[in-house]
């Protein structure tokens, strides 16, 4: 095998093969040589044994006839003309041949012919048989074929003949031989072929791919990484190709992966904020990152190679000698020291030694990972002092209840206000659920927002009335995330907002009320223009009536009627605060009977009203509120007996006030008062009601009977008028109050009726504007009656086009405010513009831009309210005219 191995396979191969086809070859032709021979004696015995039996018949035939001639022909028939063959036929008895293919032999005896002795010998024996048969053996020189074969002459004499035949096989063997070796020779030049084809085949299809396979090999071996070998086909040496190249690519890849690997672990190092370092087992470095050689202020080959205390220096070592040590014996040390840095000072750091075995070695070495601290504890000390603050200031927040929960609502911080609001600590708060506090409940409050808030990661915010402590919270959720999003907490803000709940009713009740304000005041403008007709008219025709008629009698009850309407009008834009309190010397009996008059038909009748009001003089007072005195108090006391009845009792009468009452009251003055008195014997009320009787939007009623602010009103209106008020009750025993307010006691202060003298007369034209035509028909007529033209105009443009075509014949502008396109104010500001010195009389039922003072100081004449009366309009005409000097 040594010697095989020394020689390539390429060329051994193809001598292997044509050796083997030489052997092969000459051992096929020995074996084949014999095989053959016998083949050809067994095929010339085949041969000659059919030759002689088609024979054998005719022969017969021609003994039988002893046609000599036929039988010579058919002896030469048998041996073919061939001289190599010879054949004879011999008398058995006599053993005399008598046909022979050589003319030599005929007559002759069977022994003296040219026949071999074998063939002698073999005709001798034959003969001598009883049982003659016919007889092919071959000769001992394996060269002829000798065969007998019995031929019958007569049957009946029993004469016998023997047909002696040689048959020479040399010829047959040589063409044999002859057809061996060209056998032979095809054989070996088919092997040659063969072997040839099979060394181009092994050459071309092996031996070359294996060159090339074995000089990728030898390529990649030499570094060249893109060697490949890339055969093609699906043979083994194919696969053996894809499987080299998948290797040779996979062995690429991984050192393509280690170099990375090697690369982005160097960067990792690099990059880490922690000083990396391997120390061997002497004490010397043999690998440090960049944040080593960031620390001491070094390149890699001035620390590769030194020892620990050549680099820190023997004091700065000796503190962490013995750590290195248990290291270097097979210990993970942690610790914490602090080092001398150029430039630096000293820093603290925290280290971990890693021990590094080897297998069977022990420890070779170790790792060294450490990480500076000195920003850590200064950052951690800063934490704490944050910490610190935070929960200072967690605490400073006194009016909300704020509780830190994770997600299954367990209290997991509290801030002072929430443990002082349920009476503990604020540790006795942790671990506890939030709706077990506030409800006592097992399970989260019901319209609490903190599922909401988890869900959907927002803030939420709910009001929440909480019938056992009897108190609205605004509850305010805010979840807890991380910067990725991540839910781990939520806050829980409790705000106590029971008295702005109640300041809030308070504020929708004045709205409330300020919007029934509001359309009071629009009732009252409308009330206004029917008002106007009705009493303008009735003033036209009390003055065509005669006087102690019944017809003017009623026409002055209309009248009186309007006049009451319109104060009824004022009280209204009094209430809603579009016009001024006028206070004056007022009887207040009469305020009291006609309120109580008003009552009577709104009270039910199991409900009495029991009253004594005498004329008590005079009092300083707005008739409007004293009358909502009254009515406030009164509806208070039937509100009391509504439901079992009773008495309502009012009554006046006049008290001396000393300074030793009412010391409590600052604005009561001693004097003379008029008192008046409201008593109820209804439910009455408890101390504590008492108290607060006053109050604003304090009220026992149910909801939406009552606003709270009824009594507070009457308490404002008393002091407004430097008085007093006082209320009694007991439960069970009904309530009385008591109102005091300074008499006037100087009879000149007394405002008595004027009696009604004669209306002043006018002349001249007045331009009268108003929109609505019932009104600008009443005041054309009015005007009219005491003596002017009257130019009628129904729109602010129509008015002002007039104006500019007749300026010259209009005496006065008579104008309503509130109109379509100009209102009244605008017109009189074109008309002032186009003629100053003409008169201007604003006539309004309300304005919310314009009052009289405003009106006034725009240059506006006169200001007159509606409804008119004929006297007012009369007098303030004929004031403003003789003023003005057209009168």
């Amino acid at each position: 095998m040594n010697f095989i191995s020394r020689y390539p396979v390429r060329f051994v191969v193809p001598c292997l093969l044509i050796s083997l086809a030489l052997v092969g070859i000459a051992a096929s032709y020995l074996f084949s040589n014999g095989i053959f021979s016998r083949l050809i004696e067994k095929q010339a015995i085949h041969f000659v044994t059919e030759t002689m039996g088609r024979n054998q018949n005719r022969l017969n035939s021609a003994l039988r006839n002893k046609d000599m001639e036929r039988l010579q022909m058919n002896i030469d028939l048998l041996t073919q003309g061939d001289p190599s063959h010879r054949a004879a036929i011999v008398l058995n008895e006599k053993l005399k041949i008598i046909s022979a293919s050589n003319p030599a032999w005929l007559g002759q005896a069977f022994a003296e012919a040219g026949i071999s002795g074998e063939g002698k010998a073999l005709l001798e024996g034959v003969s001598r048989k009883k049982e003659q048969l016919s007889t092919v053996v071959v000769s001992k020189d394996s060269e002829t074929l000798l065969a007998i074969s019995p031929l019958i002459i007569d049957e009946a004499a029993a004469m016998r003949a023997l047909l002696y035949y040689e048959y020479d096989m040399n010829v047959l063997k040589q063409v044999g031989k002859q057809a061996l070796r060209w056998n032979i020779i095809v054989s070996f030049l088919t092997l040659t072929s063969i072997a040839l084809a099979v060394w181009l085949y092994l050459h071309f299809g092996i031996f070359q791919r294996m060159l090339l396979i074995a000089k990728t090999m030898e390529q990649f071996g030499k570094g060249d990484n893109t060697a490949r070998s890339a055969l093609a086909g699906n043979d083994e040496l194919a696969t053996l190709s894809a499987s080299l190249d998948e290797m040779l690519m996979q062995r690429v890849a991984e050192e393509k992966l280690i170099r990375e690997n090697e690369r982005m672990l160097k960067l990792l190092t690099d990059g880490l904020p922690v000083l990396i370092a391997y120390v061997d087992k002497e004490g010397c470095y043999r690998l440090v990152n960049k944040e080593f050689e960031n620390w001491f202020y070094l390149q890699p080959e001035q620390i590769i190679g030194k020892k620990i205390h050549e680099l820190l220096g023997d004091n700065a070592y000796s503190e962490i000698a013995d750590y290195i040590n248990q290291a270097l014996l097979g210990k993970v040390v942690d610790y914490e020291a602090s080092i001398p840095i150029i430039n630096d000072g000293m820093r603290l750091f925290r280290a971990t030694l890693l021990p590094h075995f080897e297998n069977s070695c022990g420890v070779q070495g170790c790792f060294l990972l450490a990480q500076d601290i000195t920003q850590q504890r200064s950052d951690q000390d800063k934490i704490k002092e944050a910490k610190v603050l935070w929960e200072r200031t967690f605490d400073s927040i006194l009016e909300e209840i704020i509780t830190v929960h994770d997600k299954d609502f367990r209290i997991i911080q509290a801030n002072s206000a929430a443990a002082l609001f349920f009476n503990t600590t604020k540790e006795a708060l942790i671990g506890r659920y939030c709706y077990e506090l506030f409800n006592d409940n097992n399970i989260p409050c019901f319209g609490c927002q903190a599922q909401a808030a988890l869900q959907d990661g927002k803030t939420h915010s709910i009001e929440l009335h909480n019938a056992k402590l009897k108190k609205d919270f605004l509850v305010t959720i805010s979840p807890i995330t991380s910067e990725q999003g991540d839910f781990f907490g939520i806050v829980h803000s409790a705000k106590d907002i029971t008295i702005f709940k109640q300041l809030e009713d308070q504020l929708r009740q004045a709205q409330k009320m300020e919007a029934i304000g509001t359309l009071a005041s629009g009732i009252a403008h409308d009330f206004n223009n029917i008002l106007s007709p009705i009493i303008g008219y009735s003033e036209l025709v009390a003055d065509r009536l005669p006087e102690n008629s019944e017809e003017l009698e009623m026409v002055q009850s209309i009248h009186t009627a309007g006049i009451r309407a319109t104060e009824l009008v004022r009280q209204i834009l009094t209430f809603s605060r579009q016009s001024d309190q006028k206070r004056q010397p007022l009887q207040i009996h009469l305020i009291v009977k006609e309120a109580l008059k008003l009552l009577r038909s709104s009270i039910p009748t199991t409900i009495s009203i029991h009253q004594h009001v005498p004329d008590c003089g005079l009092v300083m007072a707005d008739p409007t509120q004293v009358h909502q005195i009254i009515m406030n108090l009164c509806t208070n006391a039937y509100h009391a007996m509504r439901e079992t009845g009773g008495k309502l009792n009012v009554s006046l009468e006049v008290v001396e006030l000393t300074a030793q009452d009412y010391l409590d009251s600052l604005d009561v003055q001693p004097g003379p008062h008029v008192k008046l008195r409201v008593c109820d014997t209804g439910c009455g009320m408890s101390r504590d009601i008492v108290k607060r009787i006053f109050e604003p939007y304090f009220t026992t009623k149910k909801q939406g009977e009552g606003t709270g602010l009824g009594l507070s009103v009457v308490h404002g209106i008393v002091k407004s008028h430097r008085g007093h008020i006082t209320v009694y009750s007991e439960q069970g025993k009904g309530t009385e109050f008591h109102v005091y307010l300074p008499q006037v006691q100087s009879s000149d202060q007394i405002i008595h009726t004027a009696k009604a003298g004669v209306i002043p007369q006018g002349q001249g034209t007045v331009l009268v504007v108003d929109d609505e035509p019932v009104l600008g028909e009443m005041l054309k007529k009015m005007l009219e009656n005491i003596g002017y033209e009257v130019l009628l105009c129904s729109s602010s443009t129509e008015a002002l086009k007039n104006f500019t075509q007749q300026r010259t014949r209009i005496a006065l502008v008579l104008t309503d405010m509130n109109m379509p396109v100009m209102n009244g104010v605008e017109l009189a500001r074109k008309i002032k513009q186009l003629s100053p010195a003409m008169p201007v009389v604003l006539c309004t039922g309300f304005s919310e831009i314009i009052d009289e003072g405003k009106a006034r100081r725009m240059g506006i004449d006169g200001y007159m309210t509606k409804p008119v009366i004929q006297r007012q309009l009369a007098q303030t005409l004929h004031d403003i005219l003789e003023k003005k000097g057209g009168s």
